[in-house]
């Protein structure tokens, strides 16, 4: 039987990593820049379709609920990006910190489709294993409602998406 070190996903994100020449903080800088560019793209998209259309903003959001649940997204990657730039320089001191809020944010962006943030947010992963382990929890005690909090809203927008698609 294989280890996980010896395993298929494994050896597919070293040979990942290794061609990307990845390593721990500039994964971290290129995922909080997807995160947050990509919000961006999506918030200009849906400001385009509004102007193309000739009506106010609030009145295509209005007229359209799917790109106001991605707009209440794109809002929400924001403000993980710009919390994860600020806490950089502690997750790059504490490799399960690290690992926590990667899985953390991978795991929400795929409840809303978001999968260019997941595929990157796994590649991230991999790379964490190079920080030193300082910590032995993955989240504080302090930190733990305000990422309940935001998963909250992004499994409350997951049901706003799947409700407005059928």
């Amino acid at each position: 039987m294989t280890t996980y070190r010896n395993g298929f996903f494994s050896k597919m994100g070293k040979k990942i990593i290794r061609f990307l020449n990845y390593n721990a903080k500039k994964a971290l800088n290129i995922y909080i820049g997807v995160l947050s560019l990509l919000a961006i793209a999506n918030v200009a998209y849906i400001g385009f379709l509004a102007n193309i259309t000739r009506i106010t903003f609030r009145n295509f959001l209005d007229k359209n609920p799917l790109n106001t649940v991605m707009l209440i997204i794109s809002i929400l990657d924001v403000i993980f990006a710009y919390i994860l730039w600020m806490e950089r320089s502690t997750l790059l001191n504490n490799q399960k910190k690290f690992q926590g809020m990667i899985v953390y944010l991978s795991v929400l962006q795929l409840l809303v489709g978001n999968l260019v943030c997941f595929v990157l947010g796994m590649i991230t992963l991999f790379t964490g294993n190079e920080i030193s382990q300082t910590g032995n929890h993955y989240f504080e005690k302090n930190e733990i409602i305000p990422l309940t909090i935001g998963a909250i809203l992004y499994i409350f927008c997951t049901m706003l998406l799947l409700i407005v698609e059928l």
